[in-house]
């Protein structure tokens, strides 16, 4: 007992002295330490569960309970982790240990200690940012486009793309079996994770690094910003498409639903068909995704057999004047 009171005075000792210090100096010290991104999760707790041979004994080694549950997630993961995530120096750690805890891992009595409520104001705060930037990026867009931008980059693919992107998945902790299930790794999950950690950092920082930090993160998940004017509303597109032939409107019909496979997240397979025909079928994080992409690949078909069509018209009027000059 007399140990862990002296561990724990000991930690809040450093952190106090850490936060101190000014955050270009923290950053200046910790250059040289690993993210530890690489390894199955920054919390050494969490590790001995996603790493071990998954019994019970793994558990409480761990700390959680045989349900999955953990009294006090994330606390042995350090500040300068969570500063070196966002760039930015930080002074409430446990804001920030909170916006990565799934409800999941706490008792019913504790939910609302989870990141349910950080995520609510991180996903204002992100489409805030995204909507002042994309005035000030396309000055001459109209509101149609700029809610169509606005809509790509804060949907459920675009979160989960940049929660990816940042190694959210080594952070967040859900209940230990479905950590064990890999469900962590679900593009819902880790999309509120994204959000939850921009509305701690507002809360704890203030807008300014929030922007920062979310214009960094779409600019370089978006290399081409001129390519999100493009519409990218294929379904939209194919149905107009029909119309304008005559045809009967396009119909999508879900194939399948493919489970989770490790750390690859669950798709759906949508199929459209057009009159009695198959046109196309592809896969989405969401089944609007599939259906969208489903009609992305039917546009491409359908031009394609456009051209081929034409392609032949031409060498069929060739061959037709080369007959006549030949009878001529």
């Amino acid at each position: 007992m007399l140990v862990a009171f002296e561990s724990l005075w000991g930690i809040f000792f450093v952190d106090a002295f850490w936060s101190w210090l000014p955050y270009t100096l923290r950053k200046f010290l910790t250059f040289g330490l690993k993210t530890r991104r690489r390894r199955s999760h920054v919390s050494r707790s969490v590790r001995q569960v996603l790493d071990g041979q998954q019994t019970k004994r793994d558990l409480t080694r761990g700390g959680f309970s045989l349900d999955g549950r953990m009294a006090d997630p994330l606390c042995d993961v350090p500040r300068w982790q969570f500063e070196r995530l966002v760039d930015h120096g930080i002074s409430n750690t446990e804001l920030f240990r909170q916006a990565f805890i799934a409800s999941s891992v706490l008792s019913p009595d504790e939910k609302l200690k989870s990141y349910e409520r950080l995520e609510y104001l991180g996903d204002a705060i992100l489409s805030l940012v995204v909507r002042e930037w994309g005035l000030a990026r396309f000055p001459i867009a109209h509101e149609g486009t700029l809610t169509s931008i606005e809509a790509r980059l804060v949907d459920e693919k675009a979160t989960y793309t940049y929660a990816r992107h940042m190694g959210l998945e080594h952070f967040v902790v859900c209940n230990a079996h479905d950590m064990r299930s890999r469900l962590h790794y679900r593009p819902r999950v880790l999309g509120d994770a994204f959000e939850s950690m921009i509305g701690a950092l507002y809360l704890d920082q203030g807008l300014e690094p929030c922007r920062k930090l979310i214009l960094k993160v779409i600019r370089e998940c978006n290399p081409d910003e001129d390519d999100l004017v493009r519409d990218y509303n294929f379904k939209q597109q194919l149905i107009r498409l029909c119309s304008r032939r005559g045809w009967k409107g396009p119909k999508w019909r879900v194939k399948k639903r493919v489970p989770q496979r490790g750390i690859q997240p669950p798709q759906w397979v949508s199929e459209v068909r057009i009159g009695q025909h198959i046109v196309a079928e592809a896969a989405g994080l969401s089944l609007n995704n599939a259906e969208n992409c489903a009609a992305e690949v039917a546009l491409d078909v359908l031009k394609t057999v456009d051209d081929d069509d034409q392609d032949e018209q031409e060498q069929d009027h060739v061959e037709e004047e080369n007959d006549a000059d030949n009878k001529d």
